[in-house]
């Protein structure tokens, strides 16, 4: 390495310029160099300097969170001509869906009557999605071996297709709406009671977000919450729902009764005792498994229920997101 010419950079970070290879940049913590008056050399070098000078992009209505809720606010606005924002941490929309696991749409049928009672951009979804008629106004409307009657729901048969479907359509309104991933919403600025900015955080740095209107779907009302919005918070926590995947599974009638029985058995064991499920087993072929660490125990439990299959994809890739959170905040009214 050539000769160590320590810069400031940013209050409490070292920019280590080394020929032949310039700009490494580290910080100034235990172990770093492991070098005590190094560090201590570059903090009295390290004059105060002035945070980086934020961008700010101005936009009629920001959305926060690309969700299913997000989805329908960003198209209804862009549609109508709103010049429109849509912001998303992960790499693609579609939320609890396409990131969790949960491929489901519910909330939208009636169960006690079976008629639709949310129509708009959701009925769309499905329609496009081949789940349900054009002008479906019944669960009946819908594909027989998507439905589940008892909880009035109907199941997403490919979670990729409706990724490409949701981006397709959010790019249809180019002229009006800009998608950004892998973009997090972190403060707010607020004026007279009212957000004045959403500073935003992605590979382009923090970025301040100047919108007319904001539309809070993260999941979590974080914005509102930030913005000082009354919410409340629930006790007890609703307990993190923990999904995982597990492929080359051939599906038979009795292939939810026995997955049920072997995680009910291994809780007992004692094997997975944060365990309060089963909940809903979706033999589905071919699907990788998502989940944390806490859903790694059961997935050696699961024998192979298939004769003669063993599973093959026991591996749990990133990213994804998850379902039920860390804390719940309720709104006194609707967003």
């Amino acid at each position: 390495m050539g000769k160590q010419n320590l810069t400031p950079f940013y209050p409490g970070v070292i920019s280590i310029c080394c020929s032949p290879t310039p700009g490494v940049i580290f910080s100034p913590c235990r172990g770093s160099l492991g070098d005590s008056n190094l560090r201590r050399r570059a903090l009295l070098a390290s004059a105060p300097l002035p945070r980086p000078t934020m961008n700010t992009i101005p936009t009629d209505v920001l959305v926060c969170g690309g969700g299913c809720a997000g989805i329908a606010a960003a198209l209804s606005s862009a549609r109508n001509g709103a010049q429109t924002m849509l912001i998303e941490r992960a790499g693609f929309s579609g939320g609890i869906i396409t990131g969790v696991g949960l491929p489901y749409f519910d909330g939208l049928i009636e169960k006690a009557t079976g008629r639709f009672v949310v129509f708009g951009i959701a009925r769309e979804l499905l329609v496009a999605m081949d789940a349900a008629r054009p002008g479906a106004r019944h669960i009946d409307d819908c594909r027989p071996e998507l439905v589940t009657k008892y909880w009035g729901s109907v199941l997403i048969p490919n979670t990729d297709k409706f990724k490409l479907l949701t981006d397709s359509l959010l790019r249809r309104q180019g002229d009006n709406l800009q998608v950004l991933y892998h973009s997090m919403a972190c403060a707010v600025e607020t004026k007279e009671d009212r957000i004045a900015a959403v500073i935003i955080a992605n590979k382009d740095g923090l970025t301040r977000i100047v919108a007319r209107q904001v539309v809070d779907c993260t999941g979590d009302a974080d914005i509102a919450h930030w913005a000082g919005a009354p919410t409340i918070k629930l006790q007890p926590l609703m307990p993190m729902t923990m999904h995982f995947r597990i492929g080359n599974v051939v599906p038979t009638p009795e292939t939810n009764a026995m997955a049920k029985d072997v995680l009910i058995a291994a809780h007992r064991a004692g094997k997975l005792p944060e365990f309060y499920g089963p909940g809903l087993i979706l033999p589905l072929p071919r699907m990788r498994p998502t989940s944390t660490r806490r859903g790694c125990p059961a997935m050696p439990q699961m024998p192979p229920i298939s004769p003669g299959r063993k599973y093959r994809d026991a591996r749990m890739p990133g990213p994804s997101l998850r379902n039920g959170k860390r804390k719940f905040r309720a709104l006194p009214t609707a967003i």
